[in-house]
Formats: structure tokens, C-alpha cells, sequence
């Protein structure tokens, strides 16, 4: 399923090794990394695939933090 996905949009697969240790690495979690966000923007406006935005306010992690019970961070980019 990932090979023909990667055919299709890349046109040539990896080898099953390469795909099996990438998955391993692979961790899924609900925390949105907010702190990523700044600067994935800025190199999204550097590499000119979007423009300067305004993402304050884009988060609202008020029900997350309350179902799990953690702290997870908005950073400055909304509510927690």
C-alpha cells in the first residue's frame, strides 16, 4: 500500500527493508506539536510554497487537555 502510493506520486517505490524500519519510527500521539508550527510556516514562506499568515489564535486545546488530563502546549498560539 505505501510502495503504490510512493509509485504514484513519486514514481518509484523503496525497498520493504526501508519501509519496515521508517515505520518503526513512527509515534503516534493527539499533542499537535503547536511548537512546530512557527516555524514550518517560515519555511514554507523561505522555500515560497505559502505566505506570511497570522496563526495565533489556532489552537484551542482546552477539551484535549481536559480528556487527557495533561498539559499540552498551545505554544502562544491559543488556549490550552
Amino acid at each position: 500500500m505505501i510502495n503504490a502510493a510512493l509509485k504514484t506520486a513519486a514514481g518509484a517505490e523503496l525497498s520493504p527493508d526501508v519501509i519496515q524500519r521508517s515505520l518503526q519510527n513512527i509515534v503516534f500521539t493527539v499533542d499537535p506539536l503547536a511548537g512546530t508550527y512557527k516555524k514550518l510556516l517560515q519555511d514554507g514562506v523561505t522555500a515560497g510554497t505559502t505566505k506570511q499568515a497570522d496563526i495565533n489564535g489556532i489552537f484551542d486545546l482546552t477539551a484535549l487537555n481536559e480528556v487527557t488530563g495533561d498539559k499540552t502546549s498551545a505554544a502562544g498560539l491559543g488556549k490550552e
